[in-house]
């Protein structure tokens, strides 16, 4: 069954509607054919409260005396009349498409399937189109499609026969500021009985000012009216009829108008306008030069149509003329070709990028394919979404748009509602239909079906180039903590203070056979600033002789015997053989691993009485070295409930793991990271109340503090990560360190305050991205490791 359909050419200079329509007086309603209607001259609408309507259009509004000044009394004044040309421009209003939907309705009321046009110009107006659309709507108009006015001329071109499959054509438009240059290619296509011939529009036209255009022209046409009538002053502007014909070259004619104090006067229209030439420079034309036809539109008439025909003739290809109803017969085409399902034409869509980040390098990324081409009226979806990731606990994420039409980059800050609990991926997609409004940015998270829509109108402008928005996110990367290894000093070995110096105290236990491992482990512990008898690597100074570290392997063999041997003193072997750090043979890291599993399920594997806690899990912490053992140690750590750590005991351990392993941080899981960095933050704050609490006691905050130091080291495969900026995790340990900074502020000043307070601030750097590489050994400096191991 045939449907009612219509051309809307709605521009506010010259309206002209075509349709598949005609009532007769008298008759039925006839369908079939393209009737046009007649044009309307620099339409208005008015607010006359007629059959219920509080806006009318089209003829009747150009006759009605509404808005034409305060001689008509009340139904004069003038807010009751609007031009077209106003509601199509910016700031029209809210009430927009109301008016809009009225102006439509005076030309041609009832049609089931519509199109309009839209002027081709490089900075689209996509509030237009939203208001456009819904003024439809609000007509009642099932399908509606909105269309450049080159493609519709074009439309009209194919169907006049004018152009032939393959072809370039390029399409001069008439508009308000002077003309618009576009160049179409024509494509064959399937049809739903034969193929048809369709446009495809690959780029945003091209605007070239002119005083020939629409706007100069009605200024210089107000100016000459204003001129010719003595009583100007006394005349509201919208009284007169005579400016459009004039702005258009078409014939103006004598008008009665009645004065703002109800007086009566003839106007007389003035000569018609100048239409002198001004000459089109041939660069600017260089845009249509390869073009197989040029097709000229415009919606003057007499000397005004010739004078922009003339402007154009120098072309290499002498442009086709078109009549004023060309669009609006090209609009009532590509109506039919949506009632049959048939392709209108192709468009390509502005490409909207966004910023992802590379290996934390930033990059711009197109969520639009710059070289796909739609259908009109086709939704297009993002092939290829953006990935971006959302720090947990982060209420917002700021996102970066550029539109290709848009002068200047934007920044858009989306609420996220409630923040999420871990570091969470997310898609930015784009969903948009060439000339149907603003496009929709989507934000999803996949895995929580949450979704959210990024506003570009309510985004921050930024007064930055897109690449200088690029580099600005470009930060260096932060330090990465190189790994603790604790350094040695001779005065271990040759200083008496403790009965004996340990060369001397090897080579006698090793000659004797036996040992005090309690003087031995006393020795071994012995520390001066960061500095102990060996590296925490297990490598001696230099200057020891190889008959001492023939003892001091002699030694070890009898601790180790003693620690499998079940009597006194086993406690005693077992710190000496810790103290040995890396040097220690790591059985007994197992040995003690065990003792947890076994302690655990109610049982120890070590004989005897089970040795210290603190001891127990620090002696793992400064033995392990192979990956298998410290991923083993972290592994069962983690298995308990971090709220049930002590501080000098599981805590101490990871901590000491992940500060001198080369890679035990950057293979921790995620989560894991996450919830140590967590328990870091919590474990300073729980500090906080026992500061002072004994002189120069720091509540053992050096232990999280340095487990913090230690997850840091996971910048060797994640370089931005526990960025207190990006990280809700680094920011809450952050927190906690400010916090307890202020604590020890309050507390009195000793050598210990002030070197608990420089540790923090070395960590709060360190989190911020800087610092010192050597962070880790600046954390430890002057903490007392293991005070009771």
């Amino acid at each position: 069954m045939t449907q009612r359909l219509c051309g809307y050419d709605l521009n506010g200079w010259r309206d002209i509607h075509a349709r598949n329509w005609e009532l007769r007086p008298g008759e039925e309603e006839e369908l079939g054919g393209a009737h046009v209607g007649a044009p309307l001259v620099l339409p208005d609408v008015v607010r006359a409260e007629i059959d219920g309507r509080g806006w009318i259009g089209g003829e009747m509004a150009a006759l009605a005396p509404h808005g034409r000044g305060g001689g008509w009394g009340e139904v004069g004044a003038e807010e009751r009349r609007r031009p077209v040309r106003d509601l199509l421009g910016p700031g029209a209003g809210a009430d927009a498409p109301e008016l809009l939907a009225a102006a439509m309705d005076g030309m041609a009321r009832g049609a089931r399937i519509a199109v309009a046009p839209l002027d081709d110009l490089p900075d689209a107006d996509e509030g237009l189109q939203e208001r456009l659309l819904a003024a439809m709507a609000l007509m009642g108009v099932g399908r509606r499609l909105l269309v450049w006015r080159p493609v519709l001329a074009a439309l009209h071109a194919i169907e006049a026969g004018l152009v032939a499959d393959g072809m370039t054509v390029g399409v001069v438009d008439h508009c308000a500021a002077g003309f618009t240059l576009q160049t179409l290619r024509i494509r064959r296509e399937a049809g739903r009985e034969h193929e048809v011939l369709a446009p495809e529009r690959r780029s945003a036209g091209l605007l070239l000012p002119h005083p020939l255009g629409y706007a100069p022209r009605l200024g210089e046409a107000t100016g000459a009216l204003a001129a010719a009538l003595p009583d100007a002053w006394r005349i509201a502007p919208q009284a007169t009829r005579a400016a459009g014909p004039l702005a258009l070259g078409l014939p103006a004619r004598p008008e009665v108008l009645r004065l703002r104090n109800g007086d009566w006067v003839t106007m007389t229209p003035p000569a018609p306008l100048d239409c002198a030439a001004f000459p089109v420079a041939p660069e600017d034309l260089a845009h249509l030069a390869a073009c197989d036809v040029v097709l000229l539109e415009t919606l003057a008439d007499g000397a005004a149509r010739t004078a922009v025909e003339t402007l154009f003739a120098a072309l290499q290809t002498r442009p086709v003329l078109l009549p004023p109803e060309a669009v609006a017969r090209g609009a009532l085409v590509a109506a039919e070709r949506l009632s049959r399902r048939e392709p209108v034409y192709f468009d390509f869509l502005p490409v909207i990028s966004t910023i992802v980040f590379d290996a934390d390098e930033p990059r711009s990324f197109d969520l639009v394919d710059p070289d796909e081409t739609l259908p009109a009226g086709q939704v297009y979806r993002s092939p290829r979404p953006a990935r971006l990731l959302i720090p947990a606990g982060k209420d917002a994420i700021t996102i970066h748009l550029r539109k290709e039409a848009e002068a200047r980059p934007r920044e858009a800050s989306v609420p996220l509602g409630a923040p999420f609990a871990e570091n969470t991926p997310v898609e930015l997609t784009v969903e948009q239909t060439p000339a149907a409004g603003r496009a929709r940015v989507l934000l999803r998270a996949p895995d929580g079906g949450r979704r959210w829509e990024v506003d570009w109108s309510a985004a921050t402008p930024l007064d930055l180039s897109w690449d200088a928005v690029i580099d600005s996110l470009r930060r260096p990367p932060p330090v990465v903590p190189e790994r603790l290894v604790l350094p040695c000093s001779t005065i271990h070995w040759g200083d008496d203070k403790w009965g004996g110096r340990l060369e001397t105290l090897l080579r006698h236990a090793a000659h004797a056979g036996t040992a005090d491992w309690q003087v031995l482990a006393d020795a071994a512990a012995a520390q001066t600033g960061a500095a102990y008898w060996m590296t925490s690597d297990g490598e001696l100074p230099e200057r020891i002789g190889p008959e001492t570290r023939a003892a001091l392997d002699t030694v070890t063999d009898m601790a180790m015997e003693e620690l499998r041997r079940a009597g006194p003193g086993r406690n005693a072997a077992l710190k000496f053989l810790s103290w040995q750090f890396r040097r220690c043979p790591e059985e007994v890291a197992e040995l003690l691993i065990d003792s947890w599993e076994g302690e655990d399920a109610g049982r120890s594997p070590l004989p005897g009485r089970a040795p210290m806690r603190v001891l127990r899990y620090q002696a793992v912490g400064r033995i392990a070295r192979s990956p298998a053992v410290e991923d083993r140690a972290l592994r069962f750590l983690l298995s308990r409930p971090l709220r049930d750590w002590e501080l000098r005991d599981e805590t101490a351990c990871a901590a000491f793991i992940l500060s001198r392993s080369e890679g035990a941080a950057a293979r921790l899981a995620p989560a894991s990271t996450s919830a140590l960095a967590l328990h870091a933050a919590r474990s300073i704050h729980g500090c906080i109340p026992e500061f002072g609490k004994r002189p120069s006691f720091t509540g053992n905050i050096q232990y999280p503090a340095q487990l913090a130091g230690g997850l840091l080291r996971r910048r060797q495969v994640e370089p931005m990560a526990l960025l207190r900026e990006d990280s809700h995790e680094a920011a809450a340990i952050d927190a906690a360190a400010a916090a307890a900074l202020e604590a020890l502020a309050r507390t009195p000043t000793r050598p210990a305050i002030r070197r608990a307070a420089a540790r923090l601030s070395a960590l709060r750097e360190a989190l911020a991205g800087g610092g010192r590489p050597d962070i880790l050994l600046a954390l430890f400096t002057d903490a007392a490791e293991g005070e009771a191991a």
